[in-house]
């Protein structure tokens, strides 16, 4: 998961202020199974398994609104403040929508509630651990390891020198984010321009 999100990021410090959410949140979720009575089975562990993928979801949002901010003369402190609780409506929301698709599960009887009720709860214990890091611990983070978002390197080649492979690595992958940005500028572009047309689509699609 880290190795995906320093792929995106290219920080350590932003990689590494997310990389200690990830346990913090599963902590935390393993303090409310113990509450709960809920043990370490192939069950639970499936739930945090598939869980997992999701936790870095609020601190990935929070981090970029952070830095938004900061990137228009806020300062650090009121940057990690604002950053969080700007969108910390929008991400309950969010997390509530993911636990609300496994509410139906309550309603199981027998042994099918047996074997999926640890699953679904911790799920829901991970998700709300993770909206709870994202927005208390995250910012705190940031602000005491005062990390600040850094210009991007230009990737200088020597002259009459081939680059060598890691240099090679970083320019072909920079090339592909610039050409899928460019991509996606024009989808959405086109989208926006022809709102009625998408909704057309999206209602087909849905239909079919």
């Amino acid at each position: 998961a880290l190795v995906i999100l320093f792929l995106f990021l290219r920080s350590f410090k932003m990689t590494f202020a997310i990389g200690i959410s990830i346990p913090l949140a599963l902590v935390g979720t393993f303090v409310a199974m113990y509450f709960m009575g809920i043990n370490l089975n192939i069950i639970s562990m499936a739930g945090l398994a598939l869980a997992v993928g999701m936790l870095v979801d609020n601190s990935v949002v929070v981090l970029e609104n952070i830095f938004r901010l900061r990137s228009k003369g806020m300062s650090l402190k009121d940057a990690c403040i604002k950053g969080a609780s700007q969108i910390m409506l929008a991400m309950l929301a969010s997390s509530l929508t993911t636990i609300c698709v496994f509410f139906p599960m309550f309603f199981l009887e027998g042994l099918m509630m047996q074997i999926f009720m640890d699953l679904v709860w911790v799920i829901i214990l991970s998700l709300f651990c993770s909206f709870v890091v994202a927005v208390m611990f995250l910012p705190a983070i940031v602000a005491t390891f005062k990390i600040n978002p850094k210009a991007e390197k230009e990737i200088v080649v020597a002259e009459n020198k081939k680059p060598n492979l890691w240099q090679k690595i970083r320019l072909g992958w920079k090339k592909f984010c610039a050409g899928a940005n460019q991509v996606f500028d024009k989808v959405l572009r086109f989208t926006i321009n022809k709102k009625w047309l998408t909704v057309a689509l999206a209602f087909i699609i849905f239909i079919s």
